[in-house]
């Protein structure tokens, strides 16, 4: 899995290398829905994504760098078996444009889509077994949301939903999945 606070710190740095921008910093807590045939019992994940939107004065469209994880455990008693404890998480990086649409009263509408590179981990315990596999794959991804600036605070709501192909326990899936959340973060200039 990547470590989202070195991701955190790259988008930092990136913001101080490019000081005459705008850049609207945001976490986003919420919701992962993959594909239930796919990820069953893991199929609905908690999500942690970190989203930045970093336009230089002039530009049109502005760059965005997304960290998005999601993670499920699981523990579940089966006949013949035992206990039986498993996790699933994904880690997607996320790099793109989005167009933000300031409106009145310090509403900003945002869209972006790009592409998306992935990880994802499945783990399965018992009392006599281990199994865990890793999976990486290449995609794409598409967001919408809405936030309100209050000062330099940023609050709001939004969605996205992404497709990364890849192969896990030896089985093609999509690593991606539509995501919902809370939009908190702070606006920088």
């Amino acid at each position: 899995m990547v470590d989202l606070t070195r991701i955190v710190m790259l988008m930092i740095t990136s913001v101080v290398v490019l000081a005459a921008t705008e850049v609207n910093l945001n976490a986003m807590p919420g919701v992962k829905l993959l594909e239930r045939s796919d990820w069953d019992p893991h199929e609905i994940q908690g999500s942690l994504a970190i989203q930045a939107d970093i336009r230089p004065d002039g530009w049109p469209v502005a760059i965005a760098v997304n960290a998005v994880s999601s993670s499920d455990y699981d523990r579940r008693t089966e006949q013949n078996v035992g206990t039986v404890e498993s996790y699933a998480g994904v880690t997607e990086i996320q790099i793109g444009q989005a167009g933000l649409l300031a409106l009145p009263g310090s509403t900003t509408l945002y869209l972006g889509g790009g592409g998306s590179f992935a990880s994802a981990v499945r783990e399965t315990w018992t009392d006599a077994t281990e199994r865990t596999d890793w999976g990486y794959g290449v995609g794409t991804w598409a967001h919408v949301g809405a936030f309100w600036t209050i000062g330099r605070f940023n609050i709001g709501a939004g969605a996205g939903w992404s497709w990364v192909p890849l192969e896990l326990d030896d089985w093609d899936i999509d690593a991606g999945g539509w995501r919902f959340g809370l939009l908190l973060g702070a606006n920088l200039r």
